[in-house]
């Protein structure tokens, strides 16, 4: 989204009018649990390999956390203060929609694209831009990371599982 905005304000791209602007300001809770679910049984796994890899995906996890932490912490310190300075939090569509959920609410594109579009060649959201950008893609780059670590363990796993299946068997 960042990317886009960014691209319409220099002028090498429109903003598909489909889309909706609001998801820039979202920041979805998200929580990784299992380090701190299993890492007290990591020691009784006795094969290295797969010891190893169990290890690896913790630390890749610490990696998702920090990243998605310093994501949601600069669109809550940062963004969403700029969002509400130029008025592109739209409030009067918030208020036509107030009887709605929460959930049903932030699908509702409560984003002024005129008041954004204000501020279109400025430095501040040039910036704000660029830092999203920065951190966004450090976000997905560690999510990817351990989505990978993730394939790679499960397949030792169903290896090592196949394997013993069929010592078993003969």
């Amino acid at each position: 989204m960042h990317n886009r905005i960014y691209q319409e304000a220099h002028k090498t791209s429109d903003v598909d009018s489909m889309i909706d602007l609001s998801t820039l300001r979202a920041a979805r809770v998200f929580n990784l649990i299992i380090e701190s679910n299993y890492s007290d049984f990591t020691n009784d796994v006795n094969d290295d390999k797969i010891r190893e890899k169990i290890n690896n995906y913790f630390r890749l996890e610490v990696s998702v956390r920090d990243a998605t932490e310093h994501l949601w912490g600069f669109k809550e310190e940062r963004l969403k203060p700029f969002l509400s300075k130029y008025g592109i939090n739209d409030a009067e569509r918030l208020f036509n929609n107030y009887q709605l959920s929460y959930f049903e609410l932030r699908e509702k594109n409560i984003f002024s694209y005129t008041m954004l579009k204000e501020q279109y060649g400025t430095v501040e959201l040039d910036q704000m831009l660029f830092n999203l950008g920065i951190k966004t893609s450090w976000a997905i780059t560690a999510h990817e990371e351990i989505l990978n670590a993730n394939r790679n363990l499960q397949l030792e796993l169903s290896n090592k599982l196949n394997k013993k299946s069929l010592i078993t068997e003969k």
